[in-house]
């Protein structure tokens, strides 16, 4: 049997490639002339042929005269409120990072720090499904708020239901309805929310996110500055808007949307998230307690409850929802070392004590 002598074989067959001005179609002719016809041969020559593309020297860099960056264009296409608002940083005084403009520039990690009071009180609701709201739940809600004026409110996402725009089966029963009745539904808690607070911020959920299955089924559309939610909403331009998947930070807690289904949703966002944080869409209230083993500071994760009218909900059977929202409070305590708790706040009986006094809807 005939031994062929690979190694001797491939040096040659560098040599040809090397010869032949590193040409392959050039080498393999020569290879194919004097090597004969074997397929080891053109894996010898392919392998060569990218032994000389590594060890070619990189090329020397192109100098480019520097020139100042061109100037930002002052139309934004969509979501054009995400601007920060001046004098607006973080504790250490560094600017907020950039907001995102539109939904294809959120990811899981976006995080927007928001204006935070040494002390003071943020109320965060959720999941109120405008024009399917409980009234009596809302009529709460704003007690609340009226009497502790908070320095922020937060809307963490499916303020509006969009049902006419859902893919799910859609009742017969609510044939009447229509998107723009529901986008204008929410418009009076939203006045009647800033009567009382500086700082509102509206997260949008899953269902806010509908809008954006328009421009999804329909790429030509993206850009319309009349399809940014704002507008659609026709909402005052004291509402900061932020597109669905952001988390805004509060002091030291988290708040978004979310999109948890299991049994414990708060355990479960505080082992996906490792941080204290606010979270809903499941309607289901529940809380998640850690405590740090050597500092033995605790830290909080909320699944909040719904504001919804529970009882018009006609796609589950006896939803096993929670009418509730949630507060985060901050303070200095005795060391000077700021603190933040989220709490909880369920509606029973269409009624709730805080701080020695009864709300009642």
């Amino acid at each position: 049997m005939l031994r062929i002598n690979w190694a001797s074989q491939g040096a040659r067959v560098a040599q040809i490639l090397e010869e032949s001005g590193n040409d392959y179609a050039l080498a393999e002719r020569r290879v194919l002339e004097e090597l004969g016809v074997a397929a080891k041969y053109t894996s010898l020559l392919r392998n060569a042929q990218k032994l000389r593309k590594k060890q070619r020297p990189a090329p020397a860099p192109v100098s480019v005269p520097s020139s100042p960056p061109a100037p930002r264009h002052e139309e934004r296409p969509v979501f054009e409120r995400f601007a920060n608002p001046p004098g607006v940083y973080h504790s250490d005084q560094t600017p907020l990072p950039p907001m995102p403009r539109s939904m294809w520039e959120v990811n899981a990690s976006t995080i927007v720090s928001i204006p935070t009071p040494d002390e003071g009180l943020c109320v965060v609701v959720s999941d109120i499904h405008y024009p399917y709201e409980d009234k009596r739940a809302i009529d709460i809600v704003l007690q609340r708020v009226a009497d502790t004026k908070p320095h922020t409110v937060i809307i963490n996402g499916d303020a509006i239901d969009n049902y006419q725009l859902s893919h799910h089966d859609q009742s017969p029963a609510r044939s009447g309805d229509n998107l723009q009745r529901e986008l204008d539904s929410i418009r009076p808690f939203i006045y009647e929310l800033l009567k009382h607070t500086r700082h509102l911020h509206w997260i949008m959920g899953n269902h806010e996110k509908r809008t954006w299955s328009l421009i999804q089924e329909n790429p030509g559309l993206y850009g319309l500055r009349a399809l940014e939610f704002s507008r659609l909403a026709e909402l005052p331009p004291a509402v900061q808007v932020y597109p669905f998947l952001t988390k805004l930070r509060f002091a030291d807690t988290l708040v978004c949307h979310g999109q948890i289904t299991a049994q414990n949703v708060a355990s479960t966002a505080w082992r996906r998230f490792q941080s204290q944080i606010i979270v809903g869409h499941s309607h289901r209230a529940s809380t998640h307690i850690n405590t740090h083993p050597v500092t033995l500071d605790r830290s909080f994760a909320l699944a909040q409850g719904t504001l919804c009218d529970i009882a018009r909900a006609d796609f589950v059977d006896h939803p096993p929802w929670d009418l509730g929202w949630a507060e985060i409070l901050t303070w200095r305590d005795s060391t000077g070392k700021r603190r933040c708790r989220p709490e909880q706040r369920l509606i029973e009986g269409y009624s709730i004590p805080i701080d020695g006094k009864v709300y009642r809807g």
